[in-house]
C-alpha cells in the first residue's frame, strides 16, 4: 500500500477505487517566526496568509496529482467528505500553480485553458515503442557446478542480457497548432518511441488563464448523489465557478397544487426540495418569518377549510446546525369545501318571567348532538354544570346554559340565560287587596296595622323574605332593606307595596 492508500484508508475508511481519486483535505498552517518579513503585522494578515499558504499547499498537490508533462486533467471523478460544495483556493492560487509546475494546457471539465486562450490541438496517434525488462533469474547446483536459468514474461524475447518488445500503443496528445498540418514529428510523451501513424487530429479552442483566476476553484458536490449525513462519500468533481456565487436552495415544491378543491372538506399535503439535505420548515398561514425554529417538515400536512394556507422554506445548514443557505419563502392555498355546521341554539321552558311559588325550567341544546357538554348553572357563575334533568326552581333564579363545543382546547357557544321571578302565595300584583291591616310605607319603612297575632311576612319582588313574625302590637314597623317594592303577606293575603 502506497502513502496515498494509507492516507485515504486512515482518512475515510474508503478503499482507493480503480480510475477513480479519492481526494481528501488536511489542512495543516505552519508558520515559522522568521516566515513573515517586516516586523509587526496584524492579526488580519496574519489569517489571510496562513490561508494563502494552505491554500496554495492544497492546490499544488492537487496539480501535481493530475499533472502529466505540461498537461494538467482536473477531469477526473473525485469524493467529497462534505455533501456540499467546498471552495478550494482562490482561481489565482490555481493560475500560479499551473505557472510554478510548468503547465502549458489545463483541462476542467472537458474545457481547455491556456496561458492566453490559443487554439490547440488534440492529435491522437499511434506510437511504436522497444520495452526492456530484466530477465528472472533462477540458480540451480548440479553435481558441484552451477547453472542459471532465465525466464521472460511471454511476448518477450531475450536480446542480449534483457528482455525485449515491441509495444504500439494509441494516445492522444495536446500539442500547439501546426500551421503545415503536419503531427508526424511531434514529441512522444515521455520522449521514447515513434509515431508510426496520425490518427487523428482536432483543432480546439481555448479560454485564458485569467479566466481562472477570475473564479473560484472549487470541490462541486453532484447533487443527484450528494451523501445523505450518514458517512458515505459524495460524488464530485472540480470546476471552477464565479467569485462569491451564493449557494442556490430550491423552493419547496407543494403536492398536489395549490388550488380550488371545494368538493372536498380536508387533504394531505407533502413537500418536495431539490436541494440535497436541505431541510423544509413549515407552518399555517401565509407566515413570511417561518424559519428553523418552525415545524421542520416530517411528512403529510392535513389541511381543511380552517387552516388552508401553508408557508414554507427549505433551509441548508453545515454540521454544526449553522444555516449555509435558504430558499425564499412560498405559500400555498387550499379553497376546501367548507363544512356546513348549523349554530347552536338554546331554549328554555317555559320562557323567563314571573311564577308563583315554583317553576319546573326545561333546557333545549338545539344542534348539539356533536357537542362535548350540555352545561348551565343557576349560581351566577359561567355555565359548567352538566345538564341532565329539568330544573326546579322555588325561588328566584337567573338560568345560564352554554354548549362545550370542543374540549382541547376548550371552546364554547355563546352563554344564554333566563331570569324567572317565583313570587309566593296567590294575588300577587294587586294593589288593591283587601287585607285584614292596613299597610303603608314611609321614608323606606312598612308599617302594618294588625290585630295582635296576625302573621306578617315581607318578600322582595325576587322572592327573597326580608321579614317573618306574628304582630306583637297593633303597628308593627318593618324596614324595607332599600327595596323599591316589596310583597307584604297577612294572615296569608298578599299586597304589593311601593316604597316611598
Amino acid at each position: 500500500m502506497n502513502l496515498e492508500d494509507d492516507f485515504i484508508k486512515q482518512a475515510t475508511g474508503a478503499k482507493k477505487q480503480k480510475g477513480k481519486k479519492v481526494v481528501t483535505w488536511l489542512l495543516i498552517a505552519s508558520l515559522g517566526i522568521g516566515g513573515i518579513v517586516g516586523g509587526a503585522i496584524g492579526y488580519k494578515e496574519l489569517s489571510e496568509h496562513i490561508a494563502y499558504t494552505e491554500a496554495k499547499k492544497n492546490t499544488t498537490g492537487i496539480v501535481s496529482m493530475y499533472q502529466s508533462y505540461d498537461v494538467c486533467s482536473l477531469d477526473e471523478t473525485i469524493y467529497s467528505s462534505m455533501n456540499y460544495d467546498t471552495k478550494i483556493c482562490d482561481g489565482s492560487v490555481l493560475v500560479e500553480v499551473l505557472n510554478e509546475k510548468g503547465v502549458k494546457y489545463c483541462e476542467i471539465l472537458d474545457e481547455y485553458y491556456t496561458n492566453d486562450g490559443r487554439n490547440i490541438a488534440l492529435v491522437t496517434i499511434e506510437v511504436t515503442r522497444d520495452e526492456y525488462i530484466d530477465p528472472t533469474i533462477i540458480n540451480d547446483e548440479v553435481k558441484g557446478s552451477s547453472a542459471s536459468y532465465f525466464t521472460l514474461p511471454e511476448g518477450y524475447v531475450l536480446k542480449g542480457d534483457k528482455g525485449y518488445r515491441q509495444v504500439t500503443e494509441t494516445v492522444t496528445v495536446v500539442t500547439e497548432v501546426r500551421k503545415d498540418g503536419d503531427y508526424s514529428k511531434i514529441a512522444v510523451p515521455g520522449g521514447t518511441g515513434k509515431i508510426t501513424k496520425v490518427v487523428d487530429t482536432n483543432v480546439i479552442g481555448t479560454k485564458p488563464f485569467d479566466v481562472i483566476a477570475a473564479s473560484d476553484f472549487v470541490c462541486d458536490v453532484n447533487d443527484d448523489f450528494a451523501a445523505n449525513k450518514n458517512g458515505d462519500l459524495s460524488v464530485a468533481t472540480y470546476t471552477i465557478k464565479p467569485k462569491d456565487e451564493p449557494i442556490v436552495v430550491s423552493a419547496p415544491v407543494f403536492t398536489p397544487a395549490p388550488g380550488d378543491y371545494l368538493d372536498q372538506e380536508s387533504l394531505d399535503v407533502t413537500l418536495y426540495c431539490a436541494t440535497p439535505d436541505a431541510l423544509i420548515y413549515w407552518t399555517y398561514g401565509e407566515d413570511a418569518t417561518v424559519n428553523q425554529y418552525s415545524f421542520v417538515y416530517e411528512g403529510a400536512i392535513p389541511v381543511d377549510a380552517q387552516n388552508n394556507v401553508i408557508s414554507a422554506v427549505a433551509i441548508l445548514m453545515d454540521d454544526d446546525l449553522k444555516v449555509v443557505a435558504k430558499s425564499e419563502v412560498v405559500y400555498a392555498t387550499y379553497n376546501l369545501k367548507e363544512e356546513v355546521v348549523e349554530p347552536v341554539e338554546i331554549r328554555f321552558t317555559p320562557e323567563a318571567g314571573e311564577y308563583t311559588d315554583e317553576v319546573t325550567v326545561v333546557i333545549e341544546y338545539i344542534n348539539a348532538e356533536n357537542a362535548m357538554m350540555k352545561l348551565y348553572s343557576i349560581d351566577g357563575t359561567d355555565p359548567m354544570r352538566e345538564y341532565r334533568d329539568p330544573i326546579h326552581l322555588t325561588e328566584t333564579t337567573t338560568v345560564k346554559a352554554r354548549v362545550m363545543l370542543t374540549m382541547s382546547p376548550m371552546t364554547f357557544s355563546e352563554t344564554v340565560e333566563a331570569t324567572y321571578i317565583i313570587v309566593p302565595g296567590t294575588g300577587v300584583g294587586t294593589d288593591d287587596a283587601q287585607l285584614a291591616a292596613v299597610v303603608y310605607a314611609k321614608d323606606g319603612l312598612v308599617y302594618v296595622a294588625a290585630q295582635e297575632g296576625a302573621m306578617i311576612e315581607v318578600f322582595t319582588v325576587q322572592g327573597q323574605c326580608i321579614y317573618s313574625a306574628e304582630a306583637t302590637d297593633q303597628l308593627t314597623t318593618i324596614d324595607a332593606l332599600n327595596s323599591d317594592v316589596v310583597l307584604v303577606k297577612v294572615n296569608g293575603e298578599t299586597v304589593k307595596v311601593a316604597i316611598k
